[in-house]
C-alpha cells in the first residue's frame, strides 16, 4: 500500500484542528473537540480508503504495462526468427546462383 499509518495521522490531525477551530467559534470547547475527535476518526479512516484505491489502480497499471511489454517482447522474437529463416532461405538461393554464375565462367 502507499505511503503509512503516519500519512494518515498527519492527515487526519490537520483536518481536525482545522475542524475544531472552525467550529470553535460558534460552539463551546467541550462540543468542538468531540467533533474534531468524530472527523479525525473519520479522516483516518478515510485516507486509508483512498491510499487502497491508488494501490489497486497504480497496481493494475504496473501490471497492464508488463503484460503489454512481454506480448510485444514475444511478438518482437517471432518477427525475429520469421526474418532469419527468410535470411537463411535466401543465403541459400544466392549460394547456388554464385555457384552457377562461377561454374559458367570456370566452363568458358
Amino acid at each position: 500500500m502507499i505511503g503509512s499509518v503516519w500519512h494518515n495521522i498527519v492527515l487526519s490531525t490537520f483536518i481536525s484542528v482545522y475542524v475544531f477551530l472552525l467550529s470553535l467559534m460558534n460552539n463551546t470547547p467541550q462540543h468542538s473537540f468531540v467533533r474534531a475527535l468524530i472527523v479525525f476518526v473519520l479522516a483516518f479512516i478515510l485516507t486509508y480508503g483512498v491510499r487502497q484505491l491508488i494501490t489497486y489502480i497504480l497496481d493494475t497499471r504496473t501490471k497492464s504495462i508488463q503484460r503489454s511489454e512481454t506480448e510485444n517482447t514475444q511478438e518482437e522474437a517471432s518477427v525475429q526468427s520469421e526474418e532469419l529463416d527468410d535470411h537463411d532461405e535466401i543465403n541459400e538461393v544466392d549460394s547456388s546462383e554464385t555457384a552457377e554464375h562461377i561454374r559458367k565462367l570456370m566452363n568458358d
